[in-house]
């Protein structure tokens, strides 16, 4: 049992593909229409819901709150992420509150929305050296390298062009010996890139490298989402450079690092 901030939980702590059915129960509605950019159900919490749900995985929403629940549902059926399901009070059973018991005994109902993800969704593309092996990179290289975190959200009609362009980008960034890692997967129709690159200029090579495969990328598809995560050093080496693509910077604190064999 994990008494955390639902939002941080999902976004940040569980990994991809770990959870077979998310239950979210009675959030709070913030009803006042300059509160309802708090609200949980975002595209970006969405978003994080369908990565952490295996394939085929249920996300379960229920709440008393009319005006949210309409408002929810809309946000739920628009991000496509999620295929939508009959639910009734028979297939789950939830303890009530309190204030469910008494809520129902004026007469009021509960509103429910089970969704799922695709059951066939996992895509990946992971980049393999021309000499067939990767390359073994030294800790004192490591504790320099910077990783690249693009989310793609694929337009609807345009997933099989979109997928023809990825063995291009790996067989493109095989070429580059900054490269520490690259590998595409997929969840619906969002794509994830997991990449690493030897300091801020292996990623700045890249980017030049890629440009025009990027550019056909993003004629299918929007980028919904960017990080960079490195050291401070690295990340400011690239912030003026990167600007256009409105990437979220994450400065590393600590972490472990593990001596490659013969170190």
């Amino acid at each position: 049992v994990l008494r955390l901030d639902s939002k941080y939980t999902v976004e940040w702590l569980l990994p991809p593909a770990s959870i077979s059915r998310v239950h979210l129960l009675c959030p709070d509605p913030w009803p006042k229409v300059r509160h309802h950019r708090r609200r949980l159900i975002q595209q970006d919490f969405l978003q994080a819901v369908s990565m952490i749900l295996k394939p085929g995985g249920e996300f379960l929403f229920m709440t008393d709150h009319g005006e949210y629940f309409d408002w929810a549902s809309e946000k739920i059926i628009a991000s496509q992420l999620f295929q939508i399901l009959p639910w009734t009070e028979a297939d789950f059973h939830y303890p009530k509150t309190d204030f469910q018991i008494q809520w129902e005994a004026e007469g009021k109902s509960m509103h429910r929305l089970r969704c799922k993800t695709p059951a066939a969704t996992s895509v990946l593309f992971p980049l393999v050296r021309y000499s067939g092996r990767r390359e073994a990179h030294s800790m004192s290289k490591l504790s320099h390298a910077v990783s690249l975190h693009p989310y793609f959200q694929i337009r609807e009609g345009n997933l099989d062009a979109f997928l023809a362009l990825m063995p291009k980008f790996v067989e493109q960034t095989a070429k580059e010996p900054d490269c520490v890692y690259y590998d595409f997967s997929r969840n619906g129709n969002v794509a994830f890139c997991r990449e690493a690159y030897l300091g801020a200029s292996g990623i700045l090579a890249h980017l030049d490298n890629v440009g025009e495969l990027l550019g056909k990328f993003l004629e299918l598809a929007d980028l919904i989402r960017l990080e960079v995560h490195g050291p401070q050093e690295e990340i400011d080496k690239l912030r003026e450079p990167m600007a256009a693509l409105n990437p979220d910077f994450y400065v590393w604190e600590t972490g472990l690092e593990i001596p490659c064999d013969g170190e």
